[in-house]
């Protein structure tokens, strides 16, 4: 190799890209000794970079995103725990880790790493209390530790961190 820095090669003729630049090579005859012309230069092109740009765990129905976004094609090593667009959109499907590889199209390059994403499975809940109750009132919901309850209909019935609704005013929440 002209430059090893480059690109190596065996004696079974096979070059190995190490570095984005240029090389070329020579044979020499074992038995003659004599040496051949150089090759022509191979062009040894650079692995796109890639990188997280939002969470690196996420739950099942959300989404996060990978860079780059442009410019090459994505896939999944575990489809279905994640998939993921050519614009780099990760989707949780089932709960698990999966990776994903970046192929940039006009080197035909992958990366040289992947990166994993962690899709958490979404918590189970219930309604532990009765599923109706009256303004003032009061049901229990499960799990009552751990997280954070939040009132889709704020207006109609409260809720706090332990999971106590209350009811506010006539409607379903």
């Amino acid at each position: 190799s002209s430059n090893p820095n480059i690109a190596t090669i065996n004696n079974a003729g096979i070059v190995t890209g190490v570095a984005p630049g240029f090389a070329n090579f020579v044979f020499t005859d074992a038995v003659t000794g004599c040496i051949t012309l150089p090759t022509e230069f191979v062009n040894v092109m650079g692995s796109p970079s890639i990188s997280i740009l939002g969470a690196s765990s996420i739950c099942i129905g959300a989404n996060t995103q990978l860079s780059p976004t442009v410019g090459g094609a994505w896939s999944s090593l575990n489809p279905g725990v994640g998939t993921i667009n050519n614009t780099g959109l990760v989707s949780g499907i089932s709960a698990g880790t999966v990776r994903f590889v970046y192929v940039q199209s006009s080197s035909s390059c992958p990366s040289l790493d992947t990166i994993s994403i962690t899709v958490n499975p979404n918590p189970i809940v219930s309604i532990a209390g009765s599923p109706s109750i009256c303004e003032g009132s009061t049901t229990n919901l499960l799990p009552s530790s751990g997280g954070n309850w939040v009132s889709l209909s704020g207006a109609v019935a409260s809720v706090n961190i332990a999971g106590v609704v209350t009811g506010l005013r006539q409607g379903a929440a």
